[in-house]
């Protein structure tokens, strides 16, 4: 679906992983159970991941109101099923997703400037926040423009959807 961009979607990890202390550990248990390794921006985000799975393994129900979205599916949505062109880290590929977002939302702009003003510098990168205000963007539409990947989910073997959402502009 996402073409050159595809390579930025990458599994969520295991949960035999999220109680993990290092990411010594953490690697060598996702290669055990899995069979791939661990990447270390995914280990930085574990504690994150785990909270999230806590309260959806404590709620079911969760799983209706928190979702799983990736921002490279978010913007293939708001362009009609066009993958971005440009790596998201290069000038092109930042102005080539904030012109999508800001045709989508008129504040995205100032959003950005507040933003980057607050917590930029060493603690957030612009397309970062590009990235979270496109997701955003997609949590405040309406359930019935969201879609599902899969179109029918399976569950897990908790019972929880395995899946990303996205508008169903596309």
């Amino acid at each position: 679906m996402l073409g050159p961009r595809g390579s930025s979607v990458f599994p969520a990890p295991i949960r035999e992983i999220l109680s993990s202390e290092s990411y010594e550990q953490s690697n060598s248990r996702s290669k055990r159970f899995s069979g791939k390794g661990l990447s270390k921006q995914t280990f930085g985000i574990l504690p994150r991941i785990r909270e999230v799975d806590e309260l959806l393994q404590s709620d079911i129900k969760m799983s209706e109101i928190i979702r799983e979205a990736h921002p490279e599916i978010c913007f293939l949505s708001l362009s009609n099923g066009s993958p971005m062109k440009y790596n998201k880290k290069t000038p092109e590929g930042f102005k080539e997703r904030f012109e999508i977002l800001k045709a989508y939302w008129e504040p995205a702009e100032e959003a950005l400037s507040k933003a980057v003003l607050w917590y930029g510098g060493k603690y957030v990168a612009r397309d970062d926040v590009v990235d979270a205000l496109v997701l955003a963007v997609t949590a405040t539409h309406s359930r019935n423009e969201l879609v599902s990947i899969p179109h029918d989910p399976p569950v897990d073997d908790t019972g929880l959807p395995m899946q990303m959402i996205h508008l169903v502009h596309y």
